[in-house]
């Protein structure tokens, strides 16, 4: 998202409206000190520049990785935006970012702190420098920029650049290159135009033409020495003296591989190995990646050559530095898939152990010293994990901080549950097989919305042993219904069964407890798919029902929250019926549940973890996130007392959150970053006394959802919400562009209405040139803008 376009929204409380106007944290007042920063954890890595010692690794959601000692120490930094980084260049100690939304960026401090310097509000696909400037390539146009960013020339393109760009090519792409005293673009696969220095046309390069390749669907890399053009087509390098005569200089029978041109020597890599191209057809090998590294599981994306070194990146925040005089492979960050659903384990300030997702074989875990900047993975090839204990199937996830042991426990089959057990974080694990207590799923239930919530099997340690439900489900064909069992088992830590409660019709999702006879559970009556909390205060010999829903209200999450030094159990829910959100906060100690928010609405369009509802704590306050404000309070049940800020590029937070310190880890989401694993890092929040009056001052509400799709060509449409004491149809509505010039006014934007208090918005956008627009819609006293790119 292009931050520094003009923001015109209000701030905002979010709302849903039923039948009237309902209000919900209108009353609310802001911190204006507070300061927020997002920092990815899980980020991809697209490109890699070096200089001396420095080098600089760079890839998705604004992030780069940087070292200053060539590759022994890492720091991530962040630039102030959250697209791609398209190219980097080092300048003596200056560093320019040049990012896939037109971004520029300046450092002078050697990545440490950056300035924005330009905005070109169009995509970047690739950037070449020169003396005097810039040439960069962007979706439609060519550009000529001076050193100090001012653009000096442009040339129309008309073709499809990304058509044919295949996945497993590199994201950015050299494209553009300067050759003697000429400019040469690929516009599509192996079709060159030529320039001169003033972006005047000179000729045409077509290798089709030359009969080079048939399909000509693998360029996209070219070069330029002293003496040589180089390019490719297919799994084919050429090289051209005058841009008249080329000869083939390798022929490869695999296709995919990247080739690159550095101090004068021609490499060709893939996701196995990099080869030393010599001339005629011949090649040296200098690393063979996939035998060293076990971890190796995404496609690699770029490396380079620097002091000896052949330095490579890729997806995952994946960094390799192979030392070419003895062939050592040093992984510095290893391939890592975070998993959504389960916490970091803290063991210093910066120190993190993290899970890796279920389809992640090897390692289970991976280790970070620097928060999550550069990971490691805990594996011991010499000691694998037994092939029948499928992480695949793992379902639970614990820690236990007494005996600094890590539990996974998942199933192989219906008869017989594993145990897995780790004293070193994973890198080597003890396991075991258990009766079968549960299944992985549940099926045949009469109510098919069951599907939307998924189980969320907990693992409590209580006086010193485990606990945790175990489920068997079946489906009674001749009566057409499911049939259920559930246990509650209590286990040593090695995992012998002490005692066990037996429940049937019941499948069990959660237990709570803080002594062994008293349990607060969470489950389902496979009778009527009723959920219900109930209680039992001797050991289940006679339950109570806290709280009963309908199937049609599902939990979506749980978490632990804890203030006033008591722990609450914070449970969102999703109506079916509504398609809104609810929040409700049990007490473990009364058996009570408060309902402290309802009726909110989607925040996306996809299906996301929590519907963007998420729930932390620390020593002061409870946070509460929702779209894209993040409530604080002392006291969650009185709202008066409530204050927000909001996130940064309008994301939120979705999955499980938790506060270490100075850092929330979360999966923030927002319409450049698709739920990436992050740090959110807060500061400045206010602490003054809270507002003790209670009478809200009710401002009329207006939301809406990103702009879809990014770009847009002919249509751009948005999902809004509105007051409806506020007539919408009666709203000024106009498109503006970045200058602030008005260019169309509501005949060209209709409101299609889903409900009386929603609908969508659809601006007709094909007769305006490519470019940032911003709609704004005044909608009472309150006025909101829409961002839009258009692309033709």
């Amino acid at each position: 998202m292009i931050h520094q376009y003009i923001y015109l929204i209000s701030e905002k409380i979010k709302c849903y409206i039923l039948s009237a106007v309902l209000f919900f944290f209108s009353f609310l007042f802001n911190s204006y000190s507070q300061k927020t920063d997002i920092v990815p954890i899980g980020a991809h890595l697209y490109g890699v520049e070096a200089k001396g010692d420095t080098i600089v690794t760079y890839g998705s959601a604004g992030t780069l990785l940087i070292s200053y000692d060539n590759g022994t120490n890492w720091i991530q930094r962040q630039l102030n935006c959250r697209s791609e980084i398209a190219q980097i260049f080092i300048i003596d100690k200056n560093m320019y970012a040049f990012t896939k939304y037109g971004e520029i960026f300046e450092s002078n401090d050697w990545g440490i702190n950056w300035t924005t310097k330009k905005l070109l509000y169009d995509i970047v696909h690739c950037v070449a420098i020169n003396d005097n400037g810039y040439f960069i390539r962007t979706m439609n146009k060519l550009l000529t920029l001076n050193l100090q960013f001012e653009i000096q020339n442009t040339f129309s393109l008309h073709s499809d650049y990304s058509r044919n760009i295949v996945d497993t090519m590199p994201r950015y792409n050299p494209t553009i290159v300067k050759f003697k005293d000429k400019l040469i673009v690929e516009i599509d696969s192996s079709s060159y135009l030529i320039f001169d220095k003033n972006l005047n046309m000179i000729d045409t390069i077509s290798l089709k033409k030359f009969g080079f390749c048939t399909i000509c669907n693998e360029g996209h890399n070219i070069f330029a020495d002293t003496d040589y053009f180089y390019c490719q087509s297919e799994a084919a390098m050429y090289r051209s003296k005058d841009l008249i005569k080329f000869e083939k200089i390798t022929t490869n029978q695999k296709n995919h591989y990247i080739y690159k041109l550095i101090t004068d020597k021609l490499y060709c890599f893939n996701r196995y190995y990099v080869d030393q191209i010599n001339y005629p057809d011949s090649s040296v090998r200098i690393c063979q990646l996939i035998k060293k590294d076990p971890t190796m599981g995404s496609y690699l994306r770029s490396f380079i050559i620097n002091n000896e070194k052949l330095i490579v990146v890729g997806f995952s925040k994946y960094i390799t530095c192979n030392y070419l005089k003895d062939s050592i492979l040093n992984i510095i960050s290893a391939v890592s898939d975070y998993s959504l659903y389960q916490l970091p384990i803290q063991i210093n300030d910066s120190t993190f152990q993290f899970p890796q997702n279920r389809n992640m074989i090897n390692p289970l875990i991976l280790s970070s010293a620097n928060n999550g900047a550069t990971l490691s993975a805990n594996y011991d090839a010499n000691k694998p994990l037994d092939s029948k204990y499928d992480v695949n199937n793992m379902q639970q996830f614990y820690y236990d901080e007494d005996l600094k042991q890590i539990i996974i426990k998942g199933f192989y089959s219906n008869l017989q549950n594993y145990i897995l057990r780790s004293k070193d974080f994973g890198t080597t694990f003890s396991s075991n097989t258990i009766k079968s207590f549960w299944t992985i799923e549940t099926y045949g239930f009469p109510n098919t919305v069951y599907y939307q919530a998924k189980p969320r099997y907990n693992f409590i340690k209580v006086n010193g042993n485990y606990i945790f439900p175990g489920n068997n489900n079946g489906f009674d064909y001749l009566k057409n219904k499911s049939t259920c069992e559930a246990y509650i088992y209590t286990v040593d830590t090695n995992f012998k069964i002490l005692t066990d409660i037996y429940l049937k019709d019941t499948f069990v999702n959660r237990v709570f407890s803080k002594e062994e006879k008293n349990f607060v559970i969470h489950c389902m009556n496979s009778l009527d798919t009723s959920f219900s909390f109930s209680y039992t205060i001797n050991r289940g010999q006679q339950w109570n029902i806290i709280k009963t829903y309908t199937y049609k209200e599902l939990y979506t999450d749980f978490s632990e929250i804890v203030f006033n030094n008591k722990i609450y159990e914070a449970v969102v829910l999703f109506n079916d019926s509504t398609q809104s959100y609810s929040l409700d906060i049990l007490d473990l100690d009364n058996y009570q549940i408060k309902r402290v928010c309802e009726n909110l609405p989607k925040v996306h369009n996809g299906l996301y973890v929590n519907g963007g509802i998420s729930t932390f704590y620390d020593s002061n306050f409870v946070y509460i996130s929702y779209a894209d404000t993040v409530f604080y309070t002392r006291n969650i049940f009185d709202r008066s007392k409530w204050k927000y800020f909001l996130l940064p590029n309008g994301g939120y937070l979705s999955a499980l959150s938790k506060k270490y310190k100075d850092k929330v880890f979360c999966t923030f989401t927002d319409s450049i970053a698709y739920q990436n694993t992050s740090w959110l890092y807060i500061s400045g929040l206010d602490t003054t006394t809270f507002v003790e009056d209670n009478k809200p001052e009710i401002t009329p509400y207006l939301w809406h959802s990103p702009p879809y799709p990014q770009p847009s060509s002919s249509l751009s449409q948005s999902r809004i919400y509105w007051d409806t004491g506020v007539d919408i149809d009666s709203d000024d509505i106009s498109v503006y562009d970045v200058f602030g010039v008005k260019i169309q006014g509501r005949e060209h934007i209709t409101i299609e209405k889903r409900a009386a208090y929603s609908g969508i918005l659809n601006w007709e956008c094909a007769d305006v040139p490519i470019g940032v627009y911003l709609i704004q819609l005044n909608h009472g006293t309150i006025s909101m803008t829409l961002k839009v790119m258009v692309s033709q």
